[in-house]
């Protein structure tokens, strides 16, 4: 499958591969996603709004999801990456890495 779209649409660079990479690991690690602050401690963000930055084209390139609340609000600690970033995820990993992805 070619992903260049998708890449382009979730505006991927580094650091937004390493918070993909982030929040996979620490669903699968833990069951659920981690907060704001956790994502951005782990991947050398200070501000809360900047993780955000980061991870709006990913939720808009169906990278990410989060259950949204009744009152339109994102509850927390639900934010995972889709099936689809899983997908990109491993494509992106055997890409730059040469071996398996055993995500």
């Amino acid at each position: 499958m070619d992903y260049s779209a998708i890449i382009a649409k979730a505006k991927m660079n580094a650091k937004r591969w390493a918070i993909l990479r982030y929040l996979d690991d620490y669903y699968l690690e833990y069951g659920y996603g981690p907060v704001l602050r956790e994502i951005g401690d782990a991947c050398g963000v200070s501000s809360t709004s900047v993780v955000n930055f980061y991870l709006e084209p990913m939720r808009g390139a169906g990278l990410l999801d989060s259950m949204t609340l009744p009152s339109g609000h994102t509850a927390p600690r639900t934010l995972h990456v889709t099936d689809l970033g899983r997908e990109l995820l491993a494509a992106w990993y055997i890409e730059t890495e040469g071996g398996d992805w055993n995500g």
